[in-house]
């Protein structure tokens, strides 16, 4: 057992290889979740749910309550009516591309916000035409796939 405190870069390595093993062995289950943990697996590939799972994790941890008071909260709001609206989320990605606009950024930077506006349309219609949350997940992972992870960090913490 290792004892102290981990420094960033030590609790990094072992949250990493935490998540790899806990990964790789639902994967290789033939439980009921093996289908839905395929389905993330193919849209956002290996490193980028695993990064995002340690994102998760830290904000939860961070926000200091417990894991599973934060499912808890987290499922008593999908359940909610009236809690989920596809017309706040148009709003906020709405706004976050306006944010965007009125921020100096790299030519990078703006090639890749001025992609996504491009597809926005697109993205706004499916959400507002499709109820279903299923579709509705199935749309936002599409929209973080055009919005890559080496966003500029100004509109990295906005998004």
């Amino acid at each position: 057992p290792v004892t102290g405190i981990l420094n960033e870069g030590e609790e990094a390595i072992y949250l990493n290889q935490a998540i790899t093993t806990v990964l790789t062995r639902e994967f290789n289950r033939d439980g009921s979740d093996r289908p839905f943990l395929l389905r993330l697996l193919l849209d956002y590939g290996w490193e980028r749910l695993a990064n995002d799972l340690a994102g998760l994790y830290r904000t939860i941890r961070v926000s200091g309550i417990g894991l599973y008071q934060a499912i808890e909260m987290t499922v008593d709001r999908l359940n909610r009516s009236g809690g989920y609206s596809s017309d706040d989320l148009c709003g906020e990605l709405e706004d976050f591309i306006e944010f965007g606009l009125s921020q100096k950024l790299t030519p990078r930077g703006n090639e890749v916000l001025n992609s996504f506006r491009e597809k926005w349309p697109f993205y706004r219609e499916l959400l507002k035409s499709e109820q279903s949350l299923e579709t509705q997940v199935r749309v936002l992972t599409e929209i973080r796939k055009a919005l890559p992870g080496n966003l500029p960090n100004v509109l990295k913490e906005r998004l």
